[in-house]
């Protein structure tokens, strides 16, 4: 419940976001794991099954189960290509750095966010206040005229 909410939140900033996230959320959560993704066991048995027909299904020749932990070796070994000796396995995508990555994209989305805020709210308080300056009741300065006594 938190997480739609601030998913809804986050999709205001950034719209192609949210389109990304229903799509996740109709095809991945929904559709594959029939909206039981937060129960590990069956997210397990679902994703343990879709490896199983995949590797049924693709003849082992065009299939390369691949763990990029591996680094070049086995992935050039599949394509039959030699091992690029000058250039290091990119490591642009593990979780370090998607971690990173998500942190940054919210951290810039709040600060686009709440700088919109405050300019909304700084707005609205400057109206208010000019209309109150405007419209408020004049006060009588005391008259000079009378005279007690």
């Amino acid at each position: 419940m938190l997480a739609r909410i601030a998913r809804d939140l986050y999709g205001l900033a950034v719209p192609a976001m949210r389109d990304g996230y229903d799509v996740v959320d109709d095809v991945i959560w929904n559709g594959t794991f029939h909206g039981r993704f937060a129960e590990r066991a069956y997210a397990l048995r679902i994703f343990s099954k879709h490896i199983r027909e995949v590797q049924e299904t693709v003849p082992p020749k065009r299939l390369l189960v691949f763990d990029p932990s591996l680094g070049w070796a086995p992935l050039c070994a599949f394509l039959s290509v030699p091992i690029p000796v000058e250039e290091p396995f990119p490591h642009i995508n593990d979780t370090k750095a998607f971690h990173h990555h998500v942190h940054q994209q919210i951290a810039w989305n709040v600060l686009w966010l709440g700088g919109g805020a405050a300019i909304g709210i700084a707005s609205i308080s400057t109206l208010a206040w000019l209309a109150w300056r405007t419209w408020r009741p004049q006060r009588r300065s005391p008259t000079r005229s009378r005279q007690f006594g």
